[in-house]
C-alpha cells in the first residue's frame, strides 16, 4: 500500500502480483490490483481483479462499490 500511496505504481503492482501468486484468495490483494489497473485506465483488467476480490472470502463493501464504478 505504501508504494502505491507514494505514487510508485509499478513497484506496487510487482509487489501485489507476487502476493497474488502466493495467496490467490486474498480479496485485499485483488482489490489493490484492481485499483492499480483502474488508475492505469485498464478497465477490463480492473474488472477482472474486482470480480476476483468479490469471490474471495471476507470482502469489504469497498470492492463492490469500486466494481460498480
Amino acid at each position: 500500500e505504501l508504494a502505491h500511496a507514494c505514487g510508485r505504481s509499478q513497484e506496487a503492482a510487482r509487489i501485489y502480483q507476487r502476493l497474488a501468486k502466493r495467496s490467490a484468495d486474498r480479496a485485499d490483494v485483488a482489490r489493490a490490483l484492481g485499483l492499480l489497473a483502474l488508475a492505469a485506465n485498464q478497465r477490463v483488467e480492473a474488472k477482472q481483479y474486482f470480480e476476483a476480490a468479490m469471490r474471495a472470502p471476507s470482502t469489504s463493501a469497498d470492492v463492490y462499490f469500486e466494481y460498480a464504478m
